[in-house]
């Protein structure tokens, strides 16, 4: 199975009061990421991280954190990933892209994987799915075919193929032009 998630902002304290998640310090965070991950995800799942890993955080403790992490990760990085962590870290992403663009076998269709939303993206008529992060819920403009993935919007956990394909059905591409 695949998986979806983003934003994660490990060891970013100030995260938790910004986006008004329900942990009280970033250890209680890292714990229930971990097993919320875990709960859903497998060791032989693939999960696309769409980016923001972590946030000012030691390197060490990020590679710990992604050491405890079922599944092959594919990261797409975002504005928060920088060299000094990934480089760090890079060992534990099966493959790291700016952005990715595959047929998903469990959804049937091509999914645009990108860590910022965009309005337009190749196949947006076709019925091509354009999932992302960095909002955190916030994004308000109704893009049709695509959807935050980041774990704000999804109580902590990644969210699977067939989850995706099932929201996506009930969703219709819009024309913003």
């Amino acid at each position: 199975m695949n998986f979806y998630t983003a934003d994660l902002h490990l060891c970013h304290k100030a995260i938790i009061h910004m986006c008004k998640r329900p942990f009280t310090d970033v250890e209680q965070m890292h714990d229930e990421i971990i097993k919320r991950w875990n709960s859903k995800v497998s060791d032989t799942d693939t999960v696309y991280f769409l980016g923001d890993l972590s946030h000012k955080a030691n390197a060490n403790t990020v590679k710990t954190i992604l050491d405890k992490l079922n599944g092959k990760i594919i990261l797409i990085p975002g504005n928060h990933d920088v060299p000094k962590i990934l480089n760090k870290v890079s060992s534990r992403f099966d493959n790291i892209y700016k952005d990715y663009i595959f047929e998903d076998p469990f959804i049937g269709n091509n999914v645009h994987l990108y860590h910022y939303p965009v309005v337009s993206w190749r196949g947006k008529y076709r019925g091509s799915y354009h999932l992302y992060g960095h909002c955190h819920g916030g994004l308000k403009l109704d893009l049709g075919l695509a959807m935050d993935v980041g774990v704000d919007c999804h109580d902590f956990y990644p969210i699977s193929s067939l989850e995706v394909k099932d929201i996506m059905s009930k969703k219709q591409d819009v024309d913003l032009g």
